[in-house]
This record gives C-alpha cells, sequence and structure tokens, in this order.
C-alpha cells in the first residue's frame, strides 16, 4: 500500500518509520494513513537532542515518540467506538435488526452506523422517504 510521503515536510525515512511503526503495532492498512495524518505533526516537532539522548540514536529515540503517539491514537479510537456503542445503547436500536461487522474499526463501519443511527430517530414515513 502506498501511504502519504509527505514531500519536503519529513525525511523519507521518517515517513517509512511511521508507516512501519503502525504497522507492528497493530494498525490495519486502511488505518495507516489515518493514523499518519495525526502522527505527522508530533514528528515534525520533534527536535533529537544528543545531549538528552541518554546515548540513544536519533532513530531510536523518534521510534519512541512515534510508538507513543501511535498508542494514544489507538486508545483515542476505542474511546470513540466506546461511545458510539453506548450511543446505540442509549437509542435502544436493536441489535438483532441492525447488524454491522466487529469490530466497529474501519471509517466505511462508522459512517454505516451514523446512518442507522440517524434512521432510528426518524419516522417510519420519514424513513421510507430516505
Amino acid at each position: 500500500m502506498r501511504h502519504n510521503r509527505y514531500d519536503g515536510l519529513l525525511d523519507r525515512w521518517k515517513v517509512r518509520l511511521m508507516a512501519k511503526r503502525a504497522s507492528h503495532l497493530g494498525f490495519r492498512p486502511h488505518e495507516i494513513d489515518d493514523a499518519m495524518q495525526e502522527l505527522v505533526l508530533d514528528v515534525m516537532a520533534f527536535r533529537y537532542d544528543p545531549a538528552k539522548s541518554n546515548g540513544a540514536s536519533e532513530a531510536t529515540a523518534l521510534t519512541a515518540v512515534i510508538d507513543n503517539r501511535l498508542r494514544t491514537i489507538r486508545r483515542g479510537w476505542r474511546r470513540y467506538q466506546k461511545h458510539v456503542e453506548a450511543l446505540r445503547a442509549k437509542l435502544g436500536v436493536d441489535e438483532a435488526r441492525n447488524r454491522w461487522p466487529e469490530p466497529v474499526e474501519n471509517e466505511t463501519a462508522l459512517l454505516v452506523l451514523d446512518v442507522r443511527e440517524a434512521l432510528a430517530l426518524l419516522s417510519a414515513r420519514e424513513r421510507r422517504l430516505c
């Protein structure tokens, strides 16, 4: 899969490192570009200081920054998923009639879920019109 290149913003080795670490931490191919978009600002802000590195190379220090941010991104995505599930339960959406592939992590499935939630709020007549 071809990922964002960020030409002129980041060195190519940093972009490859971001994609490699995302893949290593379990991000699916369709999630890696989204994660990289959230990660790129942190990588751009990173300034390697050999005096503060405790002997670590720039690549090692950057790997730690990338891994920490990717874990934060993953936790945020999971919190959002739990929020959506709680909202579905609060709305009383019938699980037997409205099924979706588990787990709901990709963007298409989340969009389907949003549409289903919107339809659940409509009257029967408004649903037929949709």
